[in-house]
């Protein structure tokens, strides 16, 4: 028996150089002047993780390491700026298990009256949290009341159970199944988080009465303790909503999107009340048909995504949602009641403009019907602004060397809506490697740089293409890979026998490994033991001891002489990396670094 062929492939995972960054699983934040907070993301490892918080910049209290990946600072002076990072190690040798944390810097609030109604009156409730709210639309009902009083207000600390169910109310909107869900909110439930923020202490509402009522910077100075400054560049969104507990109708709402957030109000508790006037903050729709024509907002033209002048389908901005059936204009009555056409008059102007619906949410009208088809993919898509649907990814690095070649496995976490109609695709170097699925490995080693690109599209129901009015959602997101080493195939080790005289078929084979057969794939580094018997009662034992060079092996051309008069030149080569000895063969000459006496036509060693 004869060991006929052994490959040396890079086996194994690939390995790249440096460690990824620890991540924060919620970045350090002060919501008070003397307290700043923040945890890292749990890491495994076996026997157990530590943690450590340290303040590179301010002078607070480092952590120490401990076992909790929370960590709360205190004493800190107010108004002044702290940069915190945090850091993971392995709790038995003292490893380095990631790189520190992405440093964050935190400026504490004044110590002023809003530092006491948070630490000693105020309860931030939490009714649903789908994740961090730096990647979410917030939506933080409050309790209000109006003087002179009433006897059901909710300024009283027994009203708290009642408050919190009637806040609980608002989530049916986002409940798959209930009869009050409303799209787009209820597909896009995991974008959103909800809180109830409790104050039975709150001063009446009065803007007027800046010493004694409870104004508009009131609001803000909560919202903005609790949830800015924002740590995702264009992402996120919180809207304070408050709620005097009444049964009547009406509200109202503002929205800074410069800021990411918005103020509204609701009286009574209506799930369609609550949805139009938060869709006038984050998702930026307008009081559908009102707008136009007499209140402020308006163009000359009377044109909006919602409104029109034109009577020609083609030149509708809606023309997508329109079915072929369907006459334009359209006629007010029963059978097209809930039918998208072009419909004439708006609630102020009875002729000459031209809306997309009889029923919406955001519109007057006593045929509401939840909110329209194309107020539902406007929401839909302004969704996904304020929201990445790159909840995470791995490698957390988009940048990385490759130190070992081999096989690499690069993951998302996303946000998904309900039901998942994301399209998910991956790309390496522009070729399609993978559809549908979140996590995906490929084969390093062969190029000298990589670009690996995942793409999610939400091809949802709920948007109809239409350029240039409409589009699905699309975010991109890449990893930038350098190989310093190309060639190294990243395929795993090989052992194959041959029998002499061909006898192959009379001789049976038994691995360390528990396997049989002549050929041994997908080995890694390591010493293997065969033992071979023939049908004549003979064996054999033997071993092969296989390993990875310590560096890839690398071939350059480190000297070319040309040809001059009776000498025909010279190349020498450097040979570096693998392992000895090494053979290098010349198309036509003997096996040596220096090629010497060469013909002009060109020669390609092999290696």
């Amino acid at each position: 028996m004869a060991v006929a062929s052994c490959g040396f492939a890079a086996p194994g995972p690939a390995v790249f150089e440096g460690l990824d960054p620890l991540q924060w699983a919620r970045e350090p934040h002060a919501t008070l002047s003397h307290t700043a907070t923040m945890a890292a993301e749990s890491v495994a490892a076996p026997g157990g993780v530590e943690y450590g918080f340290e303040c590179t910049a301010g002078g607070a209290i480092a952590s120490g390491w401990q076992a909790n990946a929370e960590y709360q600072a205190t004493g800190l002076t107010p108004e002044t700026a702290y940069t915190f990072v945090a850091k993971a190690r392995a709790r038995g040798d003292g490893r380095e298990l990631l790189a520190p944390s992405r440093p964050v810097t935190v400026t504490t609030p004044p110590a002023d009256k809003h530092d006491q109604r948070l630490a000693e009156e105020v309860e931030l409730v939490p009714l649903l949290v789908s994740g961090d709210k730096d990647n979410r639309m917030s939506i933080v009902l409050a309790n209000r009341w109006t003087p002179p009083g009433r006897e059901n207000d909710y300024n009283k600390p027994e009203l708290r159970e009642e408050f919190l169910k009637d806040a609980r109310h608002v989530l049916l909107g986002l409940t798959r199944g209930d009869a009050e869900a409303l799209e787009p909110f209820v597909t896009l439930r995991n974008f959103f988080n909800v809180y109830a923020l409790w104050w039975p202490t709150a001063p009446p509402w009065d803007p007027n009465d800046r010493q004694n009522g409870l104004h508009w910077d009131d609001y803000n100075a909560l919202r903005d303790r609790l949830f800015l400054p924002w740590q995702r560049d264009g992402r996120g969104w919180v809207t304070h909503l408050a709620m005097p507990n009444s049964d009547s109708g009406g509200g109202g709402a503002g929205r800074r999107p410069d800021q990411r957030v918005g103020d509204a109000m609701i009286a009574g508790n209506k799930i369609e009340d609550f949805f139009h006037e938060f869709s006038h903050t984050a998702m930026g729709l307008g009081d559908k048909y009102i707008g136009w024509g007499v209140w402020g907002g308006a163009s000359a033209s009377g044109e909006s995504p919602v409104a029109t002048h034109w009577t020609q389908r083609g030149r509708v901005r809606w023309r997508a949602w329109i079915e072929p059936n369907t006459p334009v204009p359209t006629p007010y009555d029963r059978a097209h009641l809930h039918k998208v056409g072009v419909f004439e008059g708006a609630t102020h102007r009875l002729g000459y403009i031209f809306r997309a619906t009889p029923t919406c949410i955001m519109a007057v009208s006593q045929f509401r019907d939840g909110l329209c088809p194309m107020c539902i993919q406007r929401a839909t898509q302004r969704a996904y602004e304020w929201v990445d649907v790159f909840d995470a990814t791995y490698p957390v690095r988009k940048e990385l060397t490759l130190r070992q070649p081999g096989r690499a496995r690069f993951a998302i976490r996303r946000v998904k809506p309900e039901p998942d109609t994301h399209r998910v695709e991956w790309r390496l170097n522009g070729k399609r490697v993978a559809t549908g699925t979140d996590e995906v490995e490929v084969d390093l080693g062969a190029l000298p740089a990589y670009t690996l690109t995942c793409t999610v599209t939400d091809e949802t129901a709920l948007i109809r293409p239409d350029p240039p009015y409409s589009a699905y959602p699309q975010a991109e997101t890449s990893w930038q890979l350098t190989n310093p080493h190309p060639g190294l195939q990243a395929e795993p080790l090989r052992v194959a026998l041959t029998a002499a005289g061909g006898e192959a078929k009379t001789v049976t084979c038994k691995w360390s490994t528990g396997a049989t057969g002549l050929v041994l794939d997908g080995l890694a580094d390591g010493t293997y033991h065969c033992d071979l018997a023939h049908k004549d009662g003979s064996t054999l034992s033997g071993e092969v001891t296989l390993a990875k060079p310590a560096q890839p092996l690398a071939v350059t051309v480190a000297e070319v002489i040309p040809s001059t008069g009776q000498n025909n030149g010279q190349i020498r080569l450097d040979v570096s990396g693998g392992r000895a000895p090494c053979q290098l063969r010349w198309s036509d000459k003997p096996d040596q670094p220096t090629s010497a006496s060469l013909s002009r036509r060109a020669r390609i060693p092999s290696r």
